[in-house]
């Protein structure tokens, strides 16, 4: 599985074969974890905003085109970060009910052992007043996984791991959302990792 990571602006909503819905929502942390955010979702593309330090920042991303860029509006500069395809195949939608080998595929990003879990699907439950599948993923460990999906966007709601911290999409409103939320603005100027590197170094601005 997936968790909310503020500081590398992911997030797991996942996979399938249907085209997202379009809605926006707010981003929370669960289990005591800070942070919290925005989201918009229209249709394969993505914009999550982080407004917790570590990690504030925003990032759009296209699944269709296979791109995510990371934007830093105080500089007007972005990061093309679509090289790392995974970072735009986690915010597509996924089956509810048939989540568990993209799942399974998913959680390999970020645990090289995850093809031993087990995943299965246990139940229905009501995640903020709407409809999810559960489903939950066992390591060999005995760590415990999991992850709710709403019946209806297909998209992964709410997650917890073996700590109790993860993520909540709350707040949800369906409907269509301006296609410049997704795009990068004409008047910013592309950064690559050697500029961002040292920005960093010298203390300068943070994705």
């Amino acid at each position: 599985m997936v968790r909310y990571l503020p500081a590398a602006l992911a997030i797991g909503l996942i996979a399938g074969p249907a085209a997202a819905q379009q809605f926006s929502a707010d981003l929370v942390n669960a289990g005591g974890e800070a942070g919290s955010g925005k989201i918009y979702v229209s249709d394969g593309r993505v914009r999550m905003e982080t407004t917790a330090a570590p990690g504030r920042g925003t990032m759009v991303a296209d699944t269709r085109a296979n791109t995510a860029y990371v934007l830093m509006p105080a500089q007007k500069m972005y990061l093309d970060m679509s090289s790392n395809g995974h970072m735009a195949q986690v915010f597509t939608p996924i089956d509810p009910n048939n989540a568990c080998p993209r799942l399974q595929e998913l959680a390999q990003q970020g645990h090289p052992d995850a093809a031993q879990w087990t995943c299965k699907r246990v139940g229905s439950e009501a995640v903020n007043g709407r409809s999810t599948v559960k489903y939950q993923a066992d390591t060999p460990q005995g760590e415990v996984y999991l992850a709710w999906i709403d019946a209806h966007l297909k998209f992964m709601v709410k997650t917890q791991d073996p700590s109790g911290k993860g993520m909540e999409l709350r707040n949800i409103k369906e409907g269509a959302q301006p296609a410049s939320l997704f795009e990068v603005p004409a008047d910013y100027r592309k950064l690559d990792m050697s500029q961002m590197q040292q920005m960093m170094q010298r203390g300068g601005a943070k994705p």
